[in-house]
């Protein structure tokens, strides 16, 4: 028999070729808000097993061994799982999933397609793909974006920024930005010389153009008791073999990819948080979400002076923006967090204070179960759970 929203949970798949289940912080944050909600949900995902997380189904694929593995294979393998699950609702959120989500549109199933990064844009700075290729690729990408977006179900986005571009396309769009879950860094920062260690951190992907030639640098010339807490993966082994023959990295401190709680805690063991990615066309519009992990965990940061950024720190009175290639500029600002552990614990407290007014995933996934039930024409019967995402407490607040 056919199943119908009212015989039972709406079942949602949502879909990922490039993450495990653990590490991808949007998507995953997007299904436990979902199973919370009241939805059964359903996670296809590269991953080592079948599991259940936090009310999430995990349905595993292989893990890639290559890119050409990750757009063709793996593809065909997660489509052939989401088929089989006839959900309410499918989900996607990697740009190569655009086939698959047409796929599924034409034979009737409601399509979202998330999107995180300006598509394009991240094209013309991809090192991998040979410069001359660039211009044809990225407009083959918008087209195809274009095409597609007119045709799911709705488009999520990052940010305002992206949505802009959806909305000149036609396409249904809502702006659901990916800042931290409150509960996830829920200590209330003590005193700097209580807890903290001559540590700054940087949490994320890790590679030259993200900052790490800078930091290094700034590293070689503070002084010898400051090190970097560098957590997450290397863009490519190359990068990697290039950093460690840096004069810098013995003052490194490498820890590999972190689940959430290890994130909050080495960022709790910091003196300051960094952001100083380079000006990309796609970096100078996002909502970088480790800047405002940080600073919900009341750590100061210094970030890039990008005009959106600049504004955020800026207001909020959370740290310092300097020009992403200063290295004299970033070595004068850690060393002022060092002599100043007050100051940096004032910093670092106003940061979380905004994140706690504006800068958090609660008032988000409000937005995101908003457009589930009206994509589902369905009158929202989670009143409570909708209270709760209101009133969450959170220590420290």
């Amino acid at each position: 028999m056919e199943r119908t929203n009212n015989e039972k949970k709406a079942r949602v798949c949502i879909l990922s070729s490039v993450h495990d289940a653990h590490d991808s912080r949007i998507v995953y944050k997007e299904s436990q808000s979902l199973a919370l909600a009241g939805y059964e949900v359903a996670f296809i995902v590269p991953h080592e097993r079948e599991e259940i997380i936090s009310g999430v189904q995990i349905i595993p694929l292989p893990q890639p061994k290559s890119r050409f593995d990750r757009m063709f294979t793996t593809t065909r393998a997660l489509l052939k799982r989401a088929m089989a699950l006839n959900a309410d609702i499918y989900h996607f959120h990697d740009p190569e999933l655009i086939p698959v989500g047409l796929w599924l549109r034409f034979r009737g199933k409601k399509v979202i397609y998330d999107v995180h990064e300006d598509v394009p844009k991240q094209v013309m700075s991809k090192q991998w793909i040979p410069s001359r290729l660039r211009m044809g690729i990225a407009k083959s990408v918008e087209w195809l974006e274009r095409y597609a977006s007119k045709r799911f179900s709705a488009v999520i986005t990052a940010t305002p920024h992206i949505a802009a571009r959806f909305e000149n396309y036609g396409a249904k769009v809502m702006t659901v930005c990916n800042y931290p879950k409150l509960e996830e860094f829920h200590v209330e920062p003590l005193k700097h010389q209580e807890i903290r260690e001559f540590s700054v951190c940087y949490v994320g992907s890790i590679s030259k153009i993200r900052g790490l030639e800078v930091m290094l640098e700034a590293l070689h010339h503070c002084g010898p008791q400051v090190e970097l807490m560098l957590a997450g993966t290397f863009a490519n082994a190359t990068e990697r073999e290039w950093a460690v023959q840096h004069p810098g990295w013995k003052k490194v401190r490498e820890l590999g990819q972190l689940n959430r709680a290890q994130v909050a805690d080495t960022i709790q063991k910091s003196i300051v948080g960094l952001v100083v990615l380079h000006p990309t066309v796609n970096y100078v519009d996002a909502l970088p979400i480790k800047l405002f992990e940080y600073m919900a965990a009341g750590l100061p940061v210094i970030a890039s002076d990008f005009p959106k950024w600049k504004e955020i720190v800026e207001k909020a009175g959370s740290g310092f923006c300097i020009p992403p290639f200063e290295v004299s500029e970033l070595v004068g600002h850690i060393e002022w967090f060092l002599a100043n552990p007050e100051e940096a614990r004032k910093m670092g407290a106003k940061g979380r204070q905004a994140v706690l007014q504006h800068y958090n995933w609660n008032a988000e996934e409000s937005k995101l179960i908003d457009l589930y039930q009206e994509l589902l024409h369905r009158a929202a019967p989670l009143q409570d759970y909708k209270l709760d995402i209101v009133e969450r407490k959170v220590v420290g607040k």
